[in-house]
């Protein structure tokens, strides 16, 4: 069994973790070299309903991570999913406290979600 040093410092990347040096590449690489994919409206409320995240279940007791937000494709549907389930359950509490912890959301580009839509 190799030491965590070991793992560390692999021969090939004698001064970056392997980890490290993936996440480095990926944040400064552009749309075409890292893959982004551009999801439509229709297609990220089918995922969501397929995934069980629907404003008729108390989804304040669960927690949803979007491992990659780029413009909000997910992100911004999941929370209006989220506080029109908040509404429903007829809560009247401040939001802010009790629900920022249901969403957590990862972007290694600095980008700007877009505003919705209505």
């Amino acid at each position: 069994m190799m030491s965590a040093d070991a793992l560390q410092h692999q021969p090939s990347l004698p001064t970056r973790c392997p980890i490290t040096e993936a996440v480095s590449i990926l944040s400064s690489s552009g749309v075409e070299e890292r893959g982004a994919i551009y999801t439509r409206r229709e297609v990220v409320e089918f995922i969501l309903d397929l995934a069980g995240y629907t404003s008729d279940r108390p989804l304040h007791k669960s927690r949803l991570l979007e491992p990659s937000f780029g413009e909000g494709d997910f992100l911004l549907p999941a929370i209006e999913r989220l506080l029109e389930s908040w509404k429903r359950d007829g809560k009247n509490e401040d939001v802010l406290p009790i629900l920022s912890s249901s969403v957590r959301a990862i972007e290694l580009h600095s980008v700007h979600p877009k505003m919705p839509t209505y």
